[in-house]
């Protein structure tokens, strides 16, 4: 995915791409940072597939997991 950061800026639209062959699905993180960013929240991306965003708040970060990823591994720990 692109970018590859967990966390972004409310400085303008965002453009996050599933470059990696992989599903992925967004969620704001608000353990990470204090307030949450519903508009990160997404359904399951397809591998080539890209969602635009605009941050509502400008003057803030936001925190970001890959729900899929954390699944993929917790599943992968249990079976060992």
């Amino acid at each position: 995915m692109k970018p590859k950061a967990s966390s972004v800026s409310g400085n303008g639209p965002l453009t996050i791409v599933d470059s990696d062959g992989a599903h992925h699905q967004l969620a704001s993180n608000p353990d990470l940072q204090p307030l949450s960013c519903p508009e990160l929240n997404t359904l399951v991306y397809a591998p080539g597939n890209q969602f635009m965003v605009a941050i509502a708040n400008p003057n803030r970060t936001c925190g970001f997991i890959d729900i899929l990823i954390l699944l993929t591994r917790a599943s992968r720990e249990r079976s060992r």
